[in-house]
């Protein structure tokens, strides 16, 4: 058993890959199954096996992604600390900015933030969280967190992850204010 689960571990990843590469050829709308399959060299069957759409391939690898994070967060505690969580972040998903960049030309920044707002209802919503002002709350930080992290991967991540987390640390503690007019 867990021999295939290896295998079929490898598939998804080979998918994730070649769905990912034709994102930086072409349009993500003229993007096959036949193709995903024949640059993953996967079968149809292994694809529906797995996925049931190119929106399900990226909605289950950011999840998958998120799920990491998360454990990473909870492993060291890190969603005690500003700056910390933000670093975790930034590096973690630095790493896959080519994908984001190319999901963003295809439109789907919807499913990126959605992402964004699920680890962090995951990370902060406790069992003691307040429903209605808290949800608001993650979702403006999850907003935030977002525009931010966009705008460094599309201006090719000039600054550091360090000086990022700080940024955006100051910002979710109140140590950096704008004017509101």
């Amino acid at each position: 058993m867990p021999r295939t689960k290896d295998k079929n571990k490898l598939a998804r990843e080979r998918i994730v890959a070649a769905l990912t590469e034709l994102m930086s050829e072409k349009e993500y709308a003229s993007i096959t199954i036949t193709e995903i399959t024949q640059r993953a060299k996967v079968s149809r069957m292994t694809y529906y096996r797995n996925y049931s759409s190119k929106e399900d391939i990226l909605r289950k690898f950011m999840s998958d992604v998120g799920e990491r994070i998360h454990a990473k967060i909870v492993e060291h505690d890190l969603h005690r600390d500003a700056y910390r969580y933000y670093l975790t972040l930034f590096e973690t998903l630095g790493k896959y900015a080519a994908l984001v960049n190319a999901a963003l030309t295809a439109g789907l920044d919807g499913l990126i933030l959605d992402c964004i707002a699920r680890n962090m209802d995951q990370t902060f919503m406790g069992a003691d969280a307040q429903p209605h002002a808290e949800k608001y709350l993650l979702r403006f930080h999850a907003g935030a967190f977002f525009h931010v992290f966009i705008e460094w991967t599309r201006s090719g991540m000039q600054e550091s992850p360090e000086s990022m987390a700080r940024l955006c640390a100051d910002a979710a503690t109140g140590r950096l204010s704008f004017p509101i007019c």
